[in-house]
């Protein structure tokens, strides 16, 4: 529940996803380079958003119990 509270926070639209600019929002990844390249990582139906769902699987995708090997296919 704190993720998806955490996750409406950002959906400035309350759209049920977040677009790339409400992503630049955030001050500090307005200027960030890497940020581009981290939301078409994250939208894996390549709608432009990251649904909640995408958003998820990203995290688990980075966090610390995921393989090396899962890191490394979610990054590329």
């Amino acid at each position: 529940q704190k993720l998806y509270k955490n996750f409406s926070k950002l959906d400035k639209d309350k759209s049920g996803s977040l677009e790339p600019e409400e992503f630049f929002d955030i001050p500090e990844l307005a200027n960030n380079p890497l940020v581009k390249r981290v939301i078409a990582v994250l939208d894996k139906n390549k709608d432009g958003s990251i649904s909640f769902l995408e958003f998820v699987q990203g995290l688990n995708s980075l966090s610390a119990g995921s393989s090396q090997q899962e890191k490394l296919r979610f990054a590329f």
